[in-house]
């Protein structure tokens, strides 16, 4: 308010005071009033009241400084919270004189309730009087503040100096502004407070729900309007029960009235329906409030939504029921540890363990154990080191421990895993323990059969290798080490007559007499197909050579399989070491060693054993240098032939002649046939070589002027079981143009063995083509002479085994000569093979033989030397 508007005030104040003074009291109060109302603040309050009030009362005063800011000095005892009112004064009251005279007079006032009426200023005390008037004040007058029972302050009124002094009336003015400046600060201090609870109230996250003693809402604060969906305005003073109905399960809400009534308090939960519709249940605390005499005057409950917690403990109950059934669907024994190891849950099976002793680790412990300290007490050899491992699992220094262990205490073998997982968020572990003894068996069953055979149970050939490998590392030179390799002479013929599986049943047959015949420390294995390897240490190479001769005999015994009895025979080879064979991979050498032995066996007859040495490694690597010569000897022209004359056992005529394949290499010279045609049937070159021999013999003898001159070719197994071979016949005989009739091809009792029935068809077409079939060799293979009967042959020839004994040998002549009434029993020409004397010849002569050839008639020479006459 400024100056002007202060005087017109003060004239209109002087001017009504005699005429109405009550009037003019009433008004001053109730503008102090009307300030309260509009002001937010007990400080905003005073300030403005200050501002309207007549200039002339001298409300106002000015600080030294002149800056005209109106004051209204309150003085408070005992109240902390209404200092705050009176900042502007008590700021300055350490400093300034005049500031703490009239706060010194203020807390006098206030604290008597009586006014001091100061006239003059200048009759006060000297140091009095100074101060006031050096603050501009002539005359003052300081009143109580009333509160409702008691003074709660003063308010100080001053005259500038030389205006006229306070009267009586301007006491009662003053006094009347006083006692409403008091009530109107109790009202804002109290709209503060409100103020101040209600911005409390709303910061709360529960519902807080006032009610006086008719039960109309007093209160209702933000978090109630959200969780009941009713604003606070359409709320307060309105009854509790037209906005909600609450529903105690132990009672009516009533009893719970009456429960505050008598104790003052009540706690538990209500399902809470709204006029809005809403239904909540919360937890209720409700609490009596009381008046100034003690009394219940109304009640206060603090409500708390238990929407989401009660959505939250579902969704843990649903979490929990799935994790509980999750771990019972565990085909295993599981448990949850906190960080001290102590078990908090554990599945079905966990629970139903518990007290079983589990031999393996410590078996399930019960709900509230300590599991790690059972763990501890175990006698596994190292549960120490995993003991370390849980307790690191459980800090969180690492994420899994994992054990597995044998068991061997009572009842068969068993194996149990263990394996904690650390839970990352929650601390703890998850213990898993489940008997992997299926898992083990499967393992050992898997190793067995990667490294045993699957049909005769001996170990293969991997398992061999890495046993052998072990034993040779161990020579020292002070012991010795027998490798002996068996292959069974027999066994395609078994195969291949009686079917696989007596094939595979003999196979189990000799792996039984081999296990039988070695020692337990032994090496038994199988190689592969009928071949076996057995290795075994040896004082002496006397000792080897006795165990082969000992398991030659035993596979040379009869084997029964159902109605068939068979006896495979083995041929074995044998090596012997005493150190470490040399080289990257001894192993290998040992086997290759013996095998060659074996191979040897075999060309020096069968079901035998041969000792390896040097030479025979000698042996085979010219064989390999062959077999790679022979790759290009008809490109290089090395190969040619040679022929043997085949004559009447009467008058010697020439009654044909046998053609022989010949190979001189550069660099080898003459190979022997003995050697090259073996060499050529094991790698397939035989069909090679006997195709360019059968070609090259009838182009030969097609020159020859003598139609009379027949000639024999070779042809070996592989030759006759090779595709489209009558068709390279026939191809042949038209290339030579040489008559069929004067060709004859020889096959050795082996060719019809392999598969009997596709040689006789292949025999069968070669007929008819017009030439003749010799069965080479008789009597040294495969000789049925039921089979022979069939055969579409029309030579046979005696082997020249049967005839270098003749005719010293009885038993040589009686085989020649059934050989003989055989064949011409059968309407077949019979030939004799080496024949070398005189003698022989005439014993056969005598004997009525067709035909003969050897050496007789000198050795095999090229087709004109043999037809000179």
């Amino acid at each position: 308010m400024s100056r002007t508007d202060q005087s017109d005030a003060v004239s209109v104040l002087r001017r009504a005071v005699p005429i109405d003074r009550a009037r003019r009291m009433a008004d001053l109060g109730d503008r102090f009033a009307a300030v309260a109302d509009s002001a937010d603040t007990v400080p905003a309050v005073l300030a403005r009241a200050a501002a309207d009030l007549p200039a002339d009362l001298g409300v106002v005063w000015t600080w030294p400084d002149g800056d005209g800011s109106p004051h209204v000095s309150v003085a408070h005892h005992d109240d902390p919270l209404r200092a705050a009112a009176v900042t502007a004064l008590l700021a300055r009251a350490p400093q300034d004189r005049f500031a703490g005279t009239v706060l010194a007079l203020a807390r006098h006032v206030a604290g008597t309730g009586r006014p001091v009426v100061v006239s003059d200023a200048e009759a006060l005390p000297g140091a009095f009087a100074t101060t006031l008037r050096e603050h501009l004040v002539g005359s003052a007058a300081v009143v109580p503040v009333w509160g409702r029972r008691s003074p709660v302050g003063a308010l100080a009124v001053t005259r500038a100096p030389g205006d006229r002094p306070f009267s009586g009336e301007d006491v009662d003015v003053a006094l009347v502004l006083g006692r409403r400046a008091g009530t109107t600060l109790e009202t804002a201090l109290l709209l503060a407070q409100v103020r101040r609870q209600a911005a409390l109230m709303d910061a709360v996250s529960d519902a807080v729900v006032a009610v006086d003693r008719a039960g109309r809402v007093t209160a209702w604060n933000a978090a109630a309007a959200r969780i009941y969906g009713i604003a606070a305005d359409d709320a307060i003073g309105r009854p509790l029960a037209d906005l909600v109905v609450a529903e105690h399960p132990g009672g009516t809400p009533a009893d719970v009235a009456d429960e505050v009534l008598r104790t003052g308090a009540w706690n538990g939960r209500l399902l809470v329906r709204s006029a809005t519709g809403a239904v909540v249940e919360v937890d209720s605390s409700v609490t009596a409030t009381r008046d100034s005499r003690g009394g219940v005057d109304g009640m206060v409950a603090v409500d708390r939504d238990l929407t989401e917690v009660i959505a939250a403990r579902s969704a843990a109950s649903a979490q929990a029921r799935f994790t509980r059934d999750l771990m019972d669907a565990l085909d295993s024994r599981a448990a949850v540890v906190d960080p001290a190891g102590v078990v908090l849950a554990g599945n079905s099976r966990w629970v139903a363990g518990t007290g079983e002793r589990d031999h393996c680790v410590c078996g399930p412990v019960a709900e509230g154990s300590d599991w790690v300290a059972a763990l501890r007490r175990s006698r596994l050899a190292d549960v120490s080191r995993f003991v370390v491992e849980v307790e690191e699992v459980l800090r969180g220094a690492r994420t899994v421990a994992r054990l597995e262990c044998r068991c061997f205490e009572s009842g068969p073998e068993r194996a149990t895993a263990v394996e904690v997982t650390g839970l990352q968020e929650t601390g703890g572990a998850v213990v898993v323990q489940s008997d992997v003894s299926w898992r083990r068996r499967l393992q050992d069953e898997m190793s067995h059969r990667a490294t045993h055979d699957e049909l005769t149970g001996l170990p293969n050939r991997a398992a061999l290798i890495e046993r052998l490998g072990a034993s040779v590392e161990r020579l020292d030179g002070d012991r010795m080490l027998a490798v002996l390799f068996c292959d069974l002479d027999g066994f395609k013929d078994i195969n291949d007559g009686l079917g696989h599986s007596v094939g595979d049943q003999v196979l189990v047959a000799v792996a039984r007499r081999l296990r039988q015949r070695c020692r337990q420390a032994d090496v038994v294995a199988r190689f592969g197909g009928d071949e076996f390897v057995v290795v075994i240490p040896v004082p002496d190479v006397g000792r080897a050579r006795a165990t082969a001769e000992r398991l030659v005999e035993a596979l040379s015994e009869p084997i029964t399989v159902g109605d068939a009895e068979v006896a495979p025979g083995a041929s074995i080879g044998v090596t012997v070491v005493d150190r470490r064979p040399p080289g990257d991979d001894p192993v290998g050498t040992l086997l290759r060693d013996a095998d060659t032995a074996m191979y040897h066996a075999k060309e020096r007859g069968r079901g035998r054993h041969e000792l390896f040495d040097a030479r025979l490694r000698v042996d085979i690597s010219s064989r390999l240098e062959y077999a790679s010569a022979l790759r290009r000897a008809i490109g290089n022209g090395e190969m040619s032939m040679r022929y043997q004359a085949r004559r009447h056992c009467g008058d010697r005529r020439l009654a044909g002649v046998e053609a022989l394949l010949r190979w001189t290499h550069p660099a080898f010279g003459a190979v022997p046939p003995d050697v090259f045609v073996p060499i050529a049937e094991r790698t397939g070159r035989i069909v090679e070589v006997g195709g360019w021999a059968l070609q090259q013999a009838l182009a030969e003898v097609a020159l020859v002027d003598d139609r009379r001159v027949t000639v024999s070719v070779n042809v070996s197994p592989r030759q006759l079981s090779a595709p489209r071979f009558v068709e390279k016949v026939d191809g042949a005989l038209a290339a030579s143009g040489l008559e069929p009739w004067r060709v004859v091809l020889e096959i050795t009792e082996g060719a019809l063995v392999d598969d009997p029935a596709q040689a006789r068809s292949v025999l069968t077409d070669l007929r008819r083509l017009g030439v003749s079939v010799a069965l080479d060799d008789f009597g040294t293979g495969w000789s049925s002479l039921s089979y022979l009967r069939t055969l579409p042959v029309d030579i046979i020839k005696i082997d020249r085994s049967f005839v270098a004994d003749m005719p010293r040998d009885p038993d040589a002549c009686a085989v020649v000569s059934a050989v003989l009434g055989l064949g011409h029993g059968m309407g077949l020409v019979v030939v004799a093979e080496g024949v070398e004397r005189e003698d022989q010849l005439d014993a056969l002569r005598e004997m009525g033989c067709d035909e003969y050839q050897g050496f007789i008639d000198g050795h095999p020479a090229r087709l004109p030397d043999v037809l000179a006459p």
